[in-house]
């Protein structure tokens, strides 16, 4: 029994344990999606930003070079052509929508590209080309791509945000329902404990109330059986030592009297009742003193006379 409650108290500790561990994680990772998921909307809305201020950096290194024939201005578009170009790479797309966008953004900006290396050809050889650039059919076509550019953009911002709030929608939904999956285990657990502790009480707790009290009632007769042997053992020995008095004059006269009379008779059955008196003091002083007991045995005839004999006028009168 002691074995079983305690692998019953093992598993119930074990339970809880897991049940503490998994509420803490639901809530932690609770906690941590709601994070992930504001960050993953800053960075949606900094998906477009960056794509916006990188081809704004770009125009207007075209426009530099345009108006002023600025070498290291072309040389920086080109430079920050080659990052934009890594850029788009390290984006992780992972819906459909968002890869289709993305395709739509290379060859819009293959369109760019091309349009740029037009206007830069026509700026090295047309110098009314800068005067006109507003009417430049090039430079139409340029200002087009980049805001067909900036446009797809924003579209890719929202299908990225799209796809992280489906995805961290779907994990919230878990959580929850890891985070009541775990109430409910910490009520049943609470409702295990509490049987436990039934069992406990009724299997352990409860048995040595009993034995408790079983115990204290032995202990208190015990103390009155002390209590009564000390008194018996005082009583007899005040009643041993008439007997052995009456005893020894009993003797005494014994000498005076012919055996066979009734007399002698009379004498001896006195005698024997003396000494059964004796052995009846003896009981009690056992009684008193207790010992192991001991088996003998006894001549039930002579017993039964002696019976009889004291027994006879009463049974004559019946």
């Amino acid at each position: 029994m002691k074995f079983r409650l305690v692998a019953f108290v093992l598993a119930i500790v074990t339970m809880v344990a897991l049940i503490a561990w998994t509420a803490h994680s639901s809530w932690q990772h609770t906690d941590e999606l709601q994070k992930k998921l504001t960050k993953v909307q800053l960075e949606s809305f900094g998906i477009a930003n960056h794509l916006q201020q990188t081809l704004l950096e770009m125009n207007n290194d075209v426009l530099r070079f345009g108006v002023y024939h600025d070498i290291n201005a072309w040389a920086h578009f080109g430079a920050t052509r080659t990052n934009l170009d890594r850029w788009i790479d390290e984006q992780r797309l992972t819906t459909e929508k968002e890869r289709r966008i993305l395709d739509q953004i290379n060859t819009n900006y293959d369109f760019y590209m091309e349009a740029a290396h037009q206007l830069q050809d026509q700026f090295r050889t047309n110098a009314q080309a800068t005067l006109d650039l507003v009417k430049f059919d090039p430079f139409e076509k340029f200002e087009k791509q980049s805001q067909r550019i900036l446009s797809l953009g924003f579209q890719l911002a929202d299908a990225h945000r799209e796809s992280m709030d489906s995805f961290l929608a779907g994990s919230k939904r878990s959580l929850n329902y890891l985070r009541v999956l775990s109430l409910t285990s910490l009520a049943l657990l609470l409702l295990a404990s509490g049987g436990l502790a039934a069992v406990v009480y009724r299997e352990l707790i409860a048995p040595l109330r009993v034995k408790l009290v079983e115990s204290q009632a032995l202990v208190e007769r015990q103390e009155k059986l002390a209590s009564l042997g000390l008194l018996a053992a005082g009583v007899a020995h005040e009643i041993r030592n008439p007997l052995t008095a009456i005893k020894a004059w009993l003797f005494i006269q014994q000498k005076h009297l012919q055996p066979g009379t009734p007399e002698w008779e009379d004498a001896d059955i006195i005698a024997s009742e003396i000494s059964r008196l004796e052995r009846i003091v003896r009981d009690v002083l056992v009684f008193a003193r207790p010992s192991e007991p001991r088996l003998v045995t006894v001549a039930v005839g002579d017993s039964l006379r002696e019976v009889q004999t004291l027994m006879a006028p009463q049974l004559e009168k019946a």
